[in-house]
């Protein structure tokens, strides 16, 4: 018999405990809220808020291209004595960073008008290249500077331009 009231001295307290735990745990989530999902924004309060982030997506987009453009670049990279190499880097990097840092704008504008962004980029690089890639080892910046401008002035409509001109159509067409 003493070992009957052993266990239930040692065991009751314990139901006991339980037992409360649980209707305060119980009580707790029975006074606390589910949370739901907030209901989706009426089409005009939707519109209020994205409509400012998509033009400024555009206006950001628009910059990156104008700070793309060779006379741009040429002018914000150039170092006096700097050579063809060193700009040529510079200028790719200068193009890239730009390019990651806008990165984002992409969820804002419409595929067309993304997939223009990254071609003139990428021609933007390739023209770069090809300048750098027709001049030897020993060559200054400027010797690269002129060369691009050349090339850039060959084309009838410059890529960055086509894509300018593209997503101005695009906010327009959201007025």
């Amino acid at each position: 018999m003493t070992d009957l009231s052993e266990i239930i001295k040692y065991t009751l307290p314990s139901l006991v405990a339980l037992g409360a735990n649980y209707f305060l745990l119980k009580n707790l989530l029975d006074k606390q809220p589910v949370k739901q999902s907030s209901p989706p924004l009426p089409a005009a309060k939707e519109q209020s808020v994205i409509t400012p982030l998509r033009l400024q997506a555009y206006e950001r987009l628009v910059l990156f291209l104008e700070r793309m453009s060779p006379n741009s670049l040429i002018f914000r990279v150039n170092v006096s004595g700097m050579s063809a190499i060193s700009m040529q880097t510079e200028m790719l990097k200068s193009i890239r960073g730009e390019f990651e840092h806008n990165l984002s704008q992409q969820i804002y504008v419409s595929p067309n008008a993304w997939e223009m962004v990254k071609q003139a980029k990428e021609e933007t690089i390739k023209v770069v290249n090809i300048a750098a890639g027709k001049l030897n080892d020993n060559s200054t910046s400027i010797e690269l500077s002129g060369l691009i401008l050349e090339i850039m002035g060959s084309i009838d409509k410059s890529h960055i331009q086509s894509a300018i001109d593209f997503l101005k159509n695009e906010v327009r067409g959201m007025m």
